[in-house]
């Protein structure tokens, strides 16, 4: 949605998904994802993910297939960061990649060895650069 804000100086994407119908078809049970869909909008749908269970109403599941962030990302102009973990099997790394290519204007790529949730369940290490990384960023586009 950064294309629709005049106000955004720079945006950073972390395991951002390119496609969120391939990415979240991988994640969420085809059965619940039919079922959030038939359902009414308050109704909650339990979905497990690989490190919790969470429970998701259908416009969740609507916005699946209605959101575009590679289109979303091309109507944005500014500075982007995209950061990303080569060892993503969640997000996988070709996503940031088709994030880059939509994207017009002045960008950097950050890659790690990281899983989806930035190596967090066995160190600190990998976080802390990325958040250094990002507020460098923001910092160098800070108007």
């Amino acid at each position: 949605m950064a294309g629709r804000s005049g106000a955004l100086d720079a945006v950073a994407l972390w395991a951002a998904p390119a496609d969120p119908v391939s990415t979240f078809g991988g994640l969420i049970d085809a059965a619940a994802m039919e079922k959030a869909l038939a359902g009414d909008p308050d109704d909650k749908v339990k979905v497990t993910l690989p490190w919790t269970e969470i429970e998701l109403k259908k416009g969740f599941f609507e916005g699946i297939y209605s959101f575009d962030p590679a289109a979303e990302i091309a109507a944005y102009s500014g500075p982007l960061l995209v950061a990303q973990g080569s060892l993503d099997t969640t997000v996988l790394p070709e996503n940031a990649d088709m994030l880059i290519a939509a994207h017009d204007g002045p960008e950097q790529l950050w890659m790690a060895d990281m899983d989806h949730v930035f190596n967090t369940f066995t160190t600190d290490d990998t976080l802390d650069e990325l958040v250094a990384e990002t507020i460098a960023f923001f910092k160098a586009h800070d108007d």
